[in-house]
């Protein structure tokens, strides 16, 4: 269990929004992320960070799906899409 489970959404402390990947065993606040969009909720080339190895890097909240749809529409359309299909 942790506060964010892989796949939450998060707002970065560098005001970078990134997706969870991985708990850390033994730090539930320190996740591996992937970065996929700037602070202003544009995407950029996904960059995945390890918070154990940036200890100025946290996770400071969640992102909503609200507020994603708001920022970045066409983002978040994509993203629900996604959801719909699984490849069995």
């Amino acid at each position: 269990l942790s506060i964010y489970p892989p796949t939450s959404i998060v707002a970065l402390s560098t005001g970078e929004i990134a997706k969870v990947i991985k708990i850390n065993n033994g730090s539930l606040t320190r996740a591996l992320v992937e970065i996929f969009l700037d602070d202003g909720f544009s995407e950029v080339p996904p960059k995945i960070l390890d918070l154990l190895k940036y200890p100025l890097t946290s996770i400071e909240r969640s992102v909503t799906s609200r507020e994603l749809e708001t920022r970045n529409p066409e983002l978040a359309a994509k993203l629900e899409l996604a959801g719909w299909w699984r490849e069995w």
